[in-house]
């Protein structure tokens, strides 16, 4: 009879989550069929895209590999809160609007320009501009409103994190090697390196911690805009966060050195699987942060969350004008392939002759070996050593690019100056480069015992900049007057005990040469001048 009984219960659950699902069926075939052109809309632009924004969209892509493999969690949570943020939500219409094609063309064209300069990450920055343009442009504002937040969401899978890393090594070099202090540990800190009696720790980008900061605040933002309604509680969640991250990776790194430090090196953990346990200390300090964030739910108990209910909307759009929108939006989105022009990829540079007749005093000399900066794909290149009466050697260094284009461009991520260096304390110094007022980037450069002093500045589309990111943003001038050229001029000498000799041959040489090096960085050897 019990038996019985539990078959008949049983049936009678079974029976309940069917109806259960049959509702949520009929309730989405009815939304289709209400909203059915606005999908095929959006579907459209989809495809146009996966198309118009490929270079964006790939690289994106790419980067979610590894390591930004969160994103896809990333993805779920967003469309969770776009779903919550629904309910309840009242519409007056949804529609295509005139503001968001307005909005969508000038994204468009922004996310073109980027594309044009091969600007990786301010593509990548803009494709969740585009989106949120193309939701106003096809359902119009009301309905865009309630995607502003998922949307943001996003931006915790774009590289945007990967600009935190320098300021997130300071701080994490800096705590830890604190932490030594206290603790009484003798430890030699150069820098990043940090030397103990059994071995040495880099605190390499990959030990930053951004990674940490980065998945603790998505998560963070996930249940604050899930649960959370007061803004205070939002922002004090979203701080807690990003401390107890960063907390958790010196954590990290401060218990590996003295592992290191007792195993003499030889623990599981040091050669093999330093980076798990870097989760597993993440994951003990995410437990204060979600009873922290429980607790902040706790005090907001009492509010009303006005998400409640069925969405109410108050007029759709005939099926036509989606249909049309989405025919134009698709369009403009498609439209940044028609600007896409395979740029020149040498085969091999050119090399450049820098200074065929050196000033009175010096002389040339083969270049140093210790100091082979790297630049990927340059249309021409050209390294040489110069030396005054029995000064110190002064190495020059251009690498020219007459037409960027992606894989061969002046500011990418695998060309470096000092591959094989440490940089540290970069300056700006001035200089007189005929008659002209010129700022350099000063860079000391260690590596081991040896010492060396780096001045470099750039050229693009004929104006000199020290700055890294202000040569990109000069490509845009640039590519409006018709010019992709760009270059890098560096200067390099060895250091002594002191880099005071090496400053002043690097001055010297520079107010000599420096007038010919910009000549030659602005095409002058292309044609043999």
């Amino acid at each position: 009879m019990n038996q019985v009984g539990d078959e008949i219960q049983t049936e009678s659950s079974l029976q309940r989550a069917g109806r259960e699902l049959a509702g949520v069926g009929a309730a989405l075939a009815a939304h289709l069929r209400r909203h059915w052109a606005l999908w095929l809309a959006l579907v459209l632009v989809a495809a146009a895209a996966w198309v118009g924004l490929e270079t964006g969209i790939q690289r994106l892509l790419g980067r979610w590999i590894f390591p930004y493999n969160h994103s896809f969690l990333v993805l779920g949570m967003a469309a969770w809160l776009l779903f919550a943020g629904l309910r309840g939500a009242a519409i007056d219409r949804i529609g295509p609007s005139v503001l968001g094609f307005v909005a969508l063309v000038l994204a468009v064209a922004a996310y073109a320009l980027t594309e044009a300069i091969d600007f990786t990450l301010g593509m990548q920055v803009l494709l969740p501009v585009v989106l949120l343009a193309i939701i106003m442009a096809l359902a119009g504002r009301a309905f865009a409103a309630y995607a502003v937040i998922p949307v943001a969401m996003l931006y915790f899978t774009i590289p945007i994190w990967d600009l935190t890393v320098g300021v997130l090594q300071d701080i994490s070099t800096w705590a830890v090697t604190t932490w030594l202090r206290w603790t009484g540990i003798t430890a030699h800190i150069d820098g990043y390196l940090i030397t103990i009696r059994a071995g040495a720790f880099e605190i390499a980008e990959g030990c930053s911690g951004m990674r940490y900061v980065m998945v603790s605040m998505a998560l963070a933002a996930f249940f604050a805009f899930a649960w959370l309604q007061r803004w205070r509680s939002r922002l004090l969640l979203l701080v807690m966060a990003a401390i107890l991250s960063m907390v958790a990776n010196w954590v990290r790194i401060y218990t590996l050195v003295l592992i290191g430090d007792w195993t003499a090196m030889e623990h599981y953990l040091i050669a093999e699987s330093h980076d798990g346990y870097g989760w597993v200390v993440f994951a003990l300090f995410m437990l204060p942060l979600f009873l922290f964030a429980r607790w902040l739910e706790g005090r907001e108990s009492t509010l009303v969350d006005p998400r409640q209910g069925p969405t109410r909307v108050g007029r759709v759009a005939p099926a036509s004008a989606f249909l049309l929108a989405g025919v134009l939006a698709s369009a403009l989105v498609a439209g940044p392939v028609a600007l896409r022009g395979g740029a020149e990829i040498p085969e091999t540079p050119d090399r450049l002759v820098l200074i065929p007749e050196p000033a009175p005093s010096w002389q040339a000399a083969p270049p140093a070996q210790d100091w082979q900066p790297e630049y990927h794909l340059p249309h021409a290149l050209g390294h040489q050593g110069y030396v005054a009466n029995g000064g110190v050697q002064v190495d020059a260094f251009i690498a020219r690019y007459r037409r960027q284009g992606p894989g061969s461009k002046l500011i990418a991520f695998n060309n470096s100056l000092w591959p094989g260096w440490h940089g540290s304390g970069s300056r700006n110094v001035t200089i007189d480069v005929s008659g002209a007022s010129r700022q350099l980037q000063a860079t000391r450069l260690s590596a081991g015992r040896a010492q060396r002093l780096v001045w470099n500045w750039y050229v693009v589309g004929g104006r000199p900049t020290a700055d890294r990111v202000q040569a990109k943003i000069l490509e845009v001038p640039a590519l409006l007057t018709g010019r992709r050229d760009a270059a890098v001029i560096a200067v390099s000498a060895p250091c002594a005990v002191t880099c005071d000799e090496a400053e002043i041959a690097l001055r010297e040489f520079v107010q000599a040469h420096g007038a010919r090096l910009e000549a030659v960085a602005n095409g002058a050897a292309d044609s043999g001048s």
